[in-house]
């Protein structure tokens, strides 16, 4: 976060507080885009050979949530482009 906060506010003059980053889940049109070329097999590889267990307990998933247009309650911006909420008893 530091090395951001720095090149950007050098580069840039950009500030911020916090920062949250999101990777390139392939999910929908991104998705779409490595089947038609054919490389959703090796970019999944890709994603898998780089996992970061450390990174788990910062994952936004875990304490952010999202609201749909509809009112819909998703536990990730991921579900959300999915299109699957969060599932409420009763």
């Amino acid at each position: 976060e530091e090395a951001y906060k720095s090149e950007l506010g050098l580069c840039y003059d950009i500030t911020f507080n916090r920062l949250i980053c999101l990777n390139n889940m392939p999910v929908n049109r991104y998705s779409d885009y490595l089947n038609r070329s054919n490389k959703l097999e090796d970019y999944m590889n890709l994603l898998l050979q780089n996992f970061n267990p450390q990174a788990v307990d910062g994952l936004m998933c875990r304490n952010l949530f999202s609201i749909g247009w509809d009112g819909r309650i998703f536990d990730c911006d991921f579900n959300q482009q999915l299109d699957l909420p969060i599932k409420l008893k009763g």
